[in-house]
């Protein structure tokens, strides 16, 4: 089946300048810039590698058509909510499917929307990206509640790239072990 995700809005970053700052012992703001977009790859490194959302985001799934099975696992989802699916109808317009149809699994990782019982999915459109769902993901709370080890995953990966900013010839001598060790027990299969 293909599938696309669209990452609609983005919250704030889980690691703030100054602790990154702090991580790195910079105490001066010329490079308070390059500091923030480390901040952000560094996230982005990791939420991909976890296929996981690590801050709170508004994500769109698209599918083709719904699925044969009961269940649709939603990708990058450390699911708070499903905020609606649409699909286009056999016309081509575009319908909100009722939430009372189906469950939203926000315990599992990835999340799922399991259709309700004795429901059927809706017929959709032969179209490309003919069901949206729109759902919200990642750690929630405020401070937002990210395990441990991932942060620090994030601040080891964000002293690589400030210590290396440019590209080297011997690849292996960057790879942090301790990167992968600290994020393994968090990583999500996906198998839409």
């Amino acid at each position: 089946m293909q599938w696309a995700v669209k990452v609609n809005s983005v919250g704030d970053e889980v690691i703030s300048l100054a602790e990154a700052k702090l991580h790195l012992r910079v105490d001066h703001n010329t490079e308070d810039d390059l500091i923030s977009d480390l901040i952000t790859a560094a996230r982005e490194h990791v939420e991909k590698y976890l296929n996981l959302a690590v801050v709170e985001k508004s994500l769109t799934l698209y599918l083709d058509a719904f699925p044969s099975g009961n269940v649709i696992e939603l990708p990058y989802s450390n699911l708070i909510g499903i905020d609606s699916v649409k699909y286009r109808d056999g016309s081509g317009a575009l319908q909100t499917w009722d939430p009372s149809n189906y469950t939203e699994d926000t315990a599992s990782n990835p999340g799922r929307l399991i259709k309700a019982y004795n429901v059927s999915w809706p017929n959709t459109l032969g179209h490309p990206q003919a069901v949206e769902i729109t759902y919200t993901a990642g750690y929630g709370g405020s401070p937002p509640e990210v395990p441990h080890p991932i942060i620090a995953a994030m601040k080891l990966v964000i002293g690589d790239l400030y210590e290396h900013r440019e590209a080297v010839k011997d690849t292996q001598s960057y790879v942090n072990p301790t990167v992968d060790r600290l994020l393994h027990f968090y990583r999500v299969g996906l198998g839409i």
